[in-house]
């Protein structure tokens, strides 16, 4: 029995010590949870419209977030030009690597209008993109084949 409560002992007062050893040192300290960036990701930049005429095909395409916590874009169209408080369709979620969408065809020539929105993993939004105008060509003028603008990921927007 005392050889149990010699063990006990030294059990405790090693605990002990070690819960205790790092008082008095100058460090700093440090919080045990420390919270997650809680920002919402950049909006995307240089969001336009591009034709591409060797397979008539319509992209739209933007330059990436800045934000290191971006999950996915957000691509959303708007019947004509959107005020600050619009509210448009949301059309295709894409991933983060994706910067680059072929569009739906289109019976007639016309003028459509998109921004882009970037979301964090958890679905933190951030600001949309500025608006843009993006002139819409006649899908009927040959046949939309595969293929893209080259370089990055290119997603069809009805996919």
């Amino acid at each position: 029995m005392k050889l149990h409560r010699t063990a006990l002992f030294a059990l405790v007062t090693g605990a002990t010590l070690l819960a205790v050893s790092g008082c008095g040192k100058s460090a700093a300290p440090t919080a045990a949870n420390t919270p997650l960036d809680q920002a919402p990701p950049a909006a995307p930049t240089n969001v336009h419209g591009t034709y591409v005429s060797s397979i008539w095909q319509d992209h739209l395409q933007w330059d990436a977030s800045s934000s290191s916590n971006t999950a996915s874009y957000e691509i959303w169209y708007y019947a004509s030009a959107p005020g600050a408080n619009d509210v448009g369709t949301l059309v295709n979620t894409v991933g983060s690597s994706v910067t680059d969408v072929a569009l739906a065809p289109v019976p007639s020539d016309c003028v459509e209008y998109y921004r882009v929105r970037a979301r964090d993993a958890s679905g933190g939004e951030g600001a949309f993109s500025q608006t843009a105008t993006v002139s819409r060509h006649n899908a009927d003028q040959g046949a939309v084949g595969g293929g893209g603008t080259g370089g990055g990921s290119t997603r069809r927007i009805d996919d």
